[in-house]
C-alpha cells in the first residue's frame, strides 16, 4: 500500500516536472524584413498560419505533439522559406533568425504573361464554340475561367451572351451585374440588364 502511494506521489511529481518544462519552451521567430507570415505545416499537410514576425511562441505551438516541425515563413515579393526544427534541439528556447530573399522579378512577369496568354486562348476558344452556336462547350470553358478569375469581367459578358442565347434569362442578368462590376461602363451590357429586368 505505502509502495504504491509513494509510486503515485513520483508519478505526479514526474508528471509536473514534464509539465513545467514544456510550459517554459519558446521559440523566437524573427525576419528581415518582419512582418512575415510564419507558419506551420501540420501531419495532415495543412498549413496553420501562427502570426507574424517578429513572435514569441510556445513549443508546443510549433510541435503539436511531434518531434519534428516544419515553419514556413513568408511575405509578398519575397520566397518563402522552410526550416525544420527538431523538438530535442530546444533545451527550453530557442531564437530562428532569417534573411528572406527577394523573388525574381522577371520570373514573375515570365508566369505573368503564360497566364494572360493561356487565359486569351481559352477566352478566344470559348468564343469560337459560341459563334458556331456550340454552346455547352463555350459555357464550361467560361465557367473554368471564371472559376480561376472571378472578377475577369469579359468572361462575366461572354457568359450572360451565352446564357441570353439560350434563354436562361436569370443566369445571364446575373452575369451581366458580375460584368458590370469588374469591368468598364459598356452601353450594350447596360441595354441587356435593363432589357432583362424588364422581361424577368
Amino acid at each position: 500500500m505505502r509502495d504504491l502511494k509513494i509510486k503515485k506521489i513520483k508519478l505526479f511529481v514526474l508528471i509536473l516536472l514534464l509539465l513545467s518544462s514544456c510550459a517554459g519552451e519558446k521559440v523566437k521567430v524573427t525576419t528581415f524584413p518582419d512582418k512575415a507570415t510564419v507558419s506551420i505545416q501540420e501531419k495532415n499537410g495543412q498549413i496553420v498560419d501562427l502570426g507574424v514576425t517578429p513572435i514569441e511562441l510556445n513549443s508546443s505551438d510549433v510541435f503539436q505533439s511531434q518531434n519534428m516541425a516544419q515553419v514556413i515563413l513568408s511575405k509578398d515579393g519575397y520566397l518563402s522559406e522552410r526550416l525544420y526544427l527538431s523538438r530535442s534541439d530546444i533545451p527550453t528556447e530557442v531564437s530562428v533568425s532569417q534573411k528572406l530573399k527577394r523573388e525574381d522579378v522577371s520570373d514573375q512577369a515570365a508566369l505573368n504573361s503564360r497566364i494572360l496568354h493561356s487565359v486569351a486562348s481559352k477566352i478566344a476558344e470559348a468564343q469560337r464554340n459560341s459563334f458556331n452556336k456550340n454552346y455547352i462547350k463555350a459555357e464550361l470553358l467560361l465557367k473554368q475561367i471564371l472559376e480561376d478569375y472571378p472578377e475577369l469581367g469579359v468572361g462575366h459578358d461572354l457568359l450572360a451572351n451565352i446564357y441570353y442565347l439560350t434563354n436562361s434569362k436569370s443566369k445571364a442578368l446575373f452575369h451581366y451585374r458580375k460584368a458590370k462590376q469588374f469591368s468598364d461602363d459598356s452601353v450594350k451590357r447596360d441595354q441587356m440588364i435593363k432589357i432583362l429586368e424588364r422581361e424577368i
